[in-house]
């Protein structure tokens, strides 16, 4: 949404990237936990990474700071919306 809402913020721009990166991983995962064992074992490790990353970011962007996701940040760069 702050893609396409905010065009012109820079501060919602950045958010909105580094949101739309971690969706794609988070559907990565979902597919990669479907994989038996090895999937299954760290399928949701993964997720409850992911889910704490995402509600730290929130936090952030609630508080009108900007995080920058440590492995993923450079992925957000590379998005050219």
């Amino acid at each position: 949404v702050p893609l396409l809402a905010k065009k012109e913020s820079k501060f919602c721009q950045e958010h909105g990237k580094q949101a739309l990166v971690l969706f794609i991983v988070e559907v990565a995962n979902m597919i990669f936990a479907m994989f038996p064992i090895i999937g299954w074992v760290f399928g949701p490790l993964i997720g409850i990474c992911l889910a704490i990353i995402a509600l730290i970011g929130l936090v952030k962007a609630l508080m009108g700071e900007f995080w920058e996701i440590p492995v993923l940040d450079s992925l957000r760069h590379k998005l050219k919306i």
